[in-house]
């Protein structure tokens, strides 16, 4: 049983006979933190993947860099922890895919990381309805799927006040 968080359907829960086997095809794009075209077919017991298309691993790309590393399974754990069910995903999954991408295409210093991680989880929650709107950090939630160095940087002055806001959100959801 896998557990494929989507674009289209949010998470969805398929099986996938004998796929970690050495002679299956399906191995590499249904590991941990794969990205992968998958197809699925529903069936009466649920969802079935019929076919799978590897194209990249989250862990492999950042398997040197352990800040990175860490950064994407507090994320993933968090979203992981958040989304149980079958609903429209897109937002979610284009902030998410949005956030990853920026770890891809920038090194980020240990301050930075972390607000960078601030601001990705804020977003997140913000998508998921459980951020109170406040004026201080109503800007960097406005442009949901754009993160750019200087919104990085911009957000270090609200730092604090952000880390208060995720901490109740956490906390208010009984997750």
């Amino acid at each position: 049983m896998y557990r494929l968080f989507t674009e289209d359907m949010g998470v969805v829960f398929a099986r996938c006979q004998s796929s970690r086997s050495v002679m299956s095809r399906h191995r590499y794009g249904l590991q941990l933190f794969s990205v992968s075209d998958v197809s699925l077919v529903r069936t009466r017991a649920g969802w079935r993947v019929t076919n799978v298309s590897p194209i990249d691993s989250l862990l492999a790309r950042h398997k040197n860099k352990s800040r990175e590393h860490a950064l994407i399974l507090r994320v993933m754990s968090l979203v992981r922890r958040f989304v149980v069910g079958e609903e429209k995903g897109g937002a979610l999954f284009n902030v998410v895919w949005n956030g990853l991408s920026f770890l891809d295409t920038h090194e980020l210093q240990p301050e930075t990381s972390r607000w960078f991680e601030a601001l990705f989880v804020l977003r997140i929650l913000n998508v998921l309805g459980y951020v109170r709107h406040d004026d201080q950090y109503s800007l960097h939630l406005s442009e949901i799927n754009t993160f750019t160095k200087e919104s990085v940087e911009s957000f270090a002055s609200i730092y604090k006040v952000a880390i208060a806001e995720i901490n109740r959100a956490i906390e208010a959801s009984q997750l």
